[in-house]
């Protein structure tokens, strides 16, 4: 965008630059209002040049900066989904094991006394489905936790939706939090025309199947069903 302006302005000077020369030949080279006039423009579309190409030579300088933060990004959805994989595969392993054995009798959250994803995240450590040691797998990307003591509700990347053994498969199991904050625009030209973005999240169902929302429909019941509770949800 910068660049067309860059092109835009210099034409456009050069354009006016023989226009006066023209005016001035016609003339005999007195000077007029006309080509005072024009010999202003000149000088405005020379300064936005100028402007123009200050603001290209600081974005180039950013571009590295903005690399980093794409592929950041990248990297956080790919932690978002090999953990979600873990987890879903992890609890529907015991939940298959408890349909069988009968203990516990459901794995599932709708099924037990849990309000919170900490609680329900203590229960399923407390009962061998996970080991202390596998906790960083719930939490968002940078954190690593390894005993439960030291596990916060905000540590926590996933809200388990309160379902149970009894619902269908494409109801909502979990989705990955978006409280993180996107990378803030490095380049000045970012900065100026920045439209905030979401981190996308991934929705899993108790089926398996998932899918990757870059921005959440204002119906929630579009991603899936919701589990017939209330609240639907643990509480965050």
């Amino acid at each position: 965008m910068i660049f067309l302006l860059l092109i835009l302005f210099f034409f456009l000077a050069v354009f006016l630059y023989l226009i006066r020369l023209r005016v001035k030949k016609l003339q005999g080279g007195f000077p007029s209002e006309g080509n005072k006039t024009i010999l202003n423009l000149e000088k405005v579309l020379l300064s936005g040049f100028l402007i123009a190409a200050l603001i290209l030579s600081f974005d180039y300088l950013e571009i590295p900066k903005i690399r980093v933060d794409s592929n950041t990004e990248r990297l956080t959805l790919l932690h978002d989904l090999n953990n979600a994989r873990q987890v879903h595969m992890g609890i529907q392993g015991a939940a298959l094991d408890a349909a069988n054995t009968g203990t516990p009798p459901s794995v599932l959250p709708g099924d037990l006394d849990v309000k919170t994803n900490l609680e329900y995240v203590t229960f399923l450590v407390q009962h061998g489905i996970f080991k202390e040691s596998d906790l960083s797998i719930f939490c968002v990307p940078g954190k690593h936790i390894a005993a439960l003591r030291d596990l916060r509700e905000e540590n926590i990347l996933f809200r388990f939706a309160r379902v149970s053994k009894n619902d269908p498969s494409d109801t909502i199991f979990f989705a990955t939090k978006t409280n993180v904050e996107p990378p803030q625009p490095r380049s000045l030209w970012e900065r100026l025309f920045h439209h905030k973005k979401e981190i996308p999240r991934i929705v899993f169902r108790i089926g398996g199947d998932a899918d990757r929302y870059n921005q959440l429909p204002n119906d929630p019941s579009q991603m899936g069903k919701l589990p017939p509770r209330e609240p639907a949800f643990l509480a965050p």
